[in-house]
């Protein structure tokens, strides 16, 4: 068990019943706040003197804007005019549907630097949902509005057309199994991918589209 005293501090409780104590104290015993006011009771606790600095709780992160995470930092110091001129009008007109992914990516090393509880892990990072290659297709298919044309042919036919090319290692990369399980990070920090494979299929055909036909 271990206990620290914040003393001396202005305290922004948050809480209506508790409102700002000026020269206040708020103590805690491992993750959870026992008191909060003046000339605590701090037998036992490590003593912070807070003098000339603010106590008060610590910000939730309740929501991202995913696709502004490689912009992190970048407007701290800005108005909010600045941020409609510099953000929404000037960089993000030309973000690309690789930039988003790249945002996506970034989010959850963020989410891995921002969380204790991915210190020392290892995690795989995936929407969630494993797909075959002729269903892939198909899904690109669909998100270009073209036909999927797909071919039955005996796997040990093309096995063996993919060994006399000397490319028998690519092919078993490509029929074999890659299933990514990202439960870790999901279960873990709580992560979640912004985009499913459905929509980010959708935002790669609509930037296809628009480099055929600007």
């Amino acid at each position: 068990m271990r206990r620290t005293v914040l003393t001396n501090g202005h305290v922004l409780s948050m809480d209506p019943a508790i409102g700002e104590i000026e020269g206040g104290a708020v103590l805690i015993e491992d993750d959870r706040i026992l008191a909060v006011g003046r000339d605590l009771d701090g037998a036992d606790a490590e003593v912070i003197d807070a003098e000339g600095g603010v106590i008060m709780p610590g910000f939730v992160d309740t929501h991202r804007h995913t696709w502004q995470t490689a912009l992190r930092g970048i407007c701290s110091d800005w108005t909010l005019l600045d941020y409609f001129l510099g953000i929404r009008s000037t960089l993000s007109p030309r973000y690309t549907a690789q930039d988003v992914y790249v945002g996506n990516l970034v989010d959850a090393i963020v989410a891995c630097l921002a969380h204790p509880a991915a210190a020392q892990q290892t995690f795989l990072v995936s929407d969630g949902e494993d797909v075959s290659t002729p269903e892939l297709i198909r899904r690109v298919a669909a998100a270009l509005d073209r036909p999927a044309r797909l071919v039955s042919v005996p796997l040990w036919m093309l096995r063996l057309g993919a060994r006399l090319l000397g490319r028998g290692a690519d092919f078993e990369r490509l029929v074999g199994d890659l299933a990514v399980d990202a439960s870790a990070i999901r279960r873990e920090l709580g992560w979640q991918p912004p985009y499913s494979m459905q929509s980010g299929l959708e935002a790669t055909a609509k930037w296809y589209r628009s480099l055929v036909n600007p």
